[in-house]
């Protein structure tokens, strides 16, 4: 590596702790307990860790996306544990395959499990409340589905923008503000998307995160 580029990469770097350090004094206090506190569950300990640090760092939609993957993880475990036949053990198993064999028809059962249903079984054990129950199914609908599945109905719902055009040329000009439905707006959705993960994103994981600690 030459020293000019040594000076770029130099800079490149002071640039980005630079960044990462704005971004902590304002992202990290809201996340501090979360990210402090482990729950002991090694399952969901490096997900809490690592959406706790995208959310720090302000990478929203990583950590919104994340925390689509540990909702659906934490739902389908309990539901593996709980529906598992831990007693039921053959004598001549080893300790492994004995664990294996317990929770390998819970396994079959739940594993492929969509999220709906995976939701309302959860509600049948008695995991979750009514009330819960419903949240997780807005959170499914306008979270999960809409960022996993590029939803754009369902990122964006009814929501507007204003939009003014610009014509250059012979006769420049522009054309008077008019308010366009986001869904709709293409070239805009990139830009809004990142503004609303920037809003929804910490209120969700915090949700989330509680839920885990609940189910522990």
């Amino acid at each position: 590596m030459d020293e000019q580029t040594r000076k770029q990469y130099r800079q490149e770097v002071s640039e980005i702790l630079e960044y990462c350090q704005e971004s902590l004094t304002k992202k990290y206090l809201p996340v501090r307990d979360a990210y402090q506190i482990s729950y002991e569950w090694p399952e969901f300990d490096t997900l809490r860790h690592e959406i706790s640090l995208a959310l720090m760092f302000n990478l929203n939609q990583a950590a919104i996306t994340l925390t689509n993957h540990m909702l659906e993880s934490l739902l389908k475990n309990v539901l593996i544990v709980y529906h598992s036949r831990f007693g039921d053990k053959d004598p001549s198993d080893d300790p492994l395959n004995g664990l294996m064999k317990s929770t390998k028809p819970a396994q079959d059962k739940f594993g492929q499990m969509n999220l709906n249903r995976t939701i309302e079984e959860t509600f049948k054990i008695g995991l979750i409340s009514e009330d819960e129950k419903e949240r997780l199914h807005e959170f499914r609908e306008f979270m999960r589905n809409a960022y996993g599945h590029a939803d754009k109905e369902k990122t964006f719902r009814d929501g507007e923008v204003p939009v003014q055009t610009i014509t250059f040329g012979e006769t420049p000009g522009k054309a008077e503000p008019q308010n366009v439905k986001i869904a709709d707006f293409l070239v805009g959705q990139g830009l809004i998307q990142a503004m609303i993960a920037e809003q929804e994103a910490t209120g969700y994981f915090l949700e989330i995160d509680s839920l885990v600690r609940r189910s522990e």
